[in-house]
């Protein structure tokens, strides 16, 4: 990235918006958007900051980019644009390998040391929900052959002939295959 150039304006900004609209999930365009959102105006960065860097992937790079240091006026004129490079600086390679395995240990025996637990807020919780009773619930609308046959071969032959009996009734043509599916599974039932 070391010869691109970008001009830092408003109407830049303006046109990687509607770039970042119509590709949203382009880390380039969230990455040059977000930083010079972030030059022009950083009391609209700092508020939507979340959204803008959700599609910038290398975040280091995003913090130690810059666009020179270049002094940028507020709003240029339309015909005098400012052109500053967008080098950034590739940090030095260490000198000695890190290892891995001595990273994960480490973090291994800090989370023995403190480990995290979820606290107990009486505020978001009531205790009197019984959050888990929606998901049990069946919902009788849902009718298909697959959840018949689903039902029949867990056992629940008196479920699979309820649903057979109302694919019947909603595909008349096919009552002929529902009826000899109900009779076949009363016929095992009395095996």
């Amino acid at each position: 990235m070391n010869d691109n150039f970008v001009i830092v304006d408003e109407s830049s900004l303006d046109y990687l918006r509607g770039m970042c609209e119509k590709y949203p999930a382009s880390s380039f365009t969230a990455f040059y958007y977000a930083r010079m959102l972030q030059q022009l105006h950083p009391e609209e960065f700092e508020r939507d900051k979340a959204r803008h860097l959700l599609y910038v992937t290398d975040r280091a790079r995003f913090a130690r980019h810059r666009f020179d240091d270049a002094e940028v006026p507020a709003m240029p004129p339309r015909e005098e644009h400012t052109i500053v490079s967008t080098a950034v600086e590739e940090p030095a390679p260490t000198a000695e390998p890190v290892n891995q395995d001595d990273i994960i240990s480490s973090l291994i025996e800090e989370l023995d040391v403190e480990t995290p637990k979820i606290q107990f807020d009486p505020e978001r919780h009531d205790a009197t929900i019984n959050y888990s009773k929606p998901s049990l619930v069946e919902d009788p609308e849902i009718v298909s052959e697959t959840l018949a046959r689903l039902y029949y071969q867990q056992g629940y032959s008196g479920k699979a002939v309820k649903i057979y009996k109302k694919l019947s009734l909603l595909f008349p043509e096919k009552s002929c295959y529902f009826a000899a599916q109900i009779s076949e599974i009363k016929n095992s039932k009395n095996q």
